[in-house]
């Protein structure tokens, strides 16, 4: 072959080299890009998956937090009311001890009164 020949032949062989590098190149960069977005797609999934856990979680927690001070603000109630209970008997003691002396002498001063009111009828007579 000719030198011309030789170098038109290695200039096709190196252009067509150069043309599957290209498509080969472009080939990996589409697998590549689709293996990126794969792997974000999935990064994504599990990201969204991870958001659905801890929501779900805080909203159990939330649940269990007013479950516990539902159940303390009955156990208050209960107290107080047990609490109220003991001072309304402690109130109704303290009234019946001080009310029999008290409507004692209340008629001890009516009886005194009216001995007084028959002492006067009777000097003014």
């Amino acid at each position: 072959k000719s030198l011309t020949e030789q170098v038109t032949n290695n200039h096709s062989n190196l252009t067509h080299l150069y043309s599957e590098m290209q498509l080969s190149m472009a080939g990996g960069l589409e697998a590549t890009e689709a293996q990126h977005r794969g792997t974000l797609a999935e990064q994504a999934a599990k990201f969204q998956s991870s958001l659905a856990e801890q929501s779900t979680s805080l909203r159990a927690d939330q649940i269990n937090t007013f479950s516990k001070h539902r159940q303390e603000l009955e156990e208050l109630r209960a107290v107080h009311k047990t609490e109220q209970v003991e001072v309304e008997v402690r109130l109704n003691k303290v009234v019946e001890e001080k009310w029999g002396p008290l409507q004692q002498e209340v008629n001890d001063n009516h009886a005194h009164i009216k001995v007084l009111h028959e002492k006067l009828q009777t000097a003014v007579m």
